[in-house]
């Protein structure tokens, strides 16, 4: 008789359902980034702990569509939205510029442990070459001497 597989058990995901006056199956309207007309959206879940800035996922009610926007970019109505649009673009522009400045910080910072790191290994190698060639010559007044 064949063996049954052993099932391990799904993790649960402790899912957001209400935040910032928003609640999970709420319809709101955004401007996603790179778009200029308000999509309908309904909210699926909150992701308040976001790396950029607390986020929603929702689904576009027109396409059907799975995505994520930004609290600060989700109205009641278009035109709020809409207006809201220029705020969220300005504050994702600053917050990439923001990150390149950190990622050319984190390089140079690499690159100056790197040049150090060979720097020490050339010392290294060099006083090994020293060391080396007095020894030849202690080796070689041994020789002189004792002939």
């Amino acid at each position: 008789m064949a063996r049954r597989k052993k099932r391990t058990p799904t993790p649960q995901r402790d899912i957001v359902a209400e935040y910032d006056g928003w609640k999970t199956g709420d319809h709101c309207y955004t401007v996603f980034p790179g778009e200029t007309k308000p999509a309908y959206c309904e909210v699926i879940e909150f992701h308040p702990m976001d790396d950029v800035t607390p986020s929603v996922s929702v689904t576009e009610i027109t396409t059907g569509k799975y995505r994520v926007a930004a609290m600060m970019a989700i109205a009641e109505t278009g035109k709020e939205a809409k207006k809201l649009a220029p705020k969220i673009n300005k504050f994702l522009t600053e917050w990439k510029k923001e990150q390149m400045l950190l990622e050319k910080k984190r390089r140079i910072a690499l690159a100056k442990a790197e040049a150090a790191r060979l720097a020490k290994e050339a010392e290294e190698d060099r006083l090994a070459r020293i060391a080396a060639e007095e020894e030849e010559t202690k080796k070689l007044k041994k020789k002189k001497k004792s002939a």
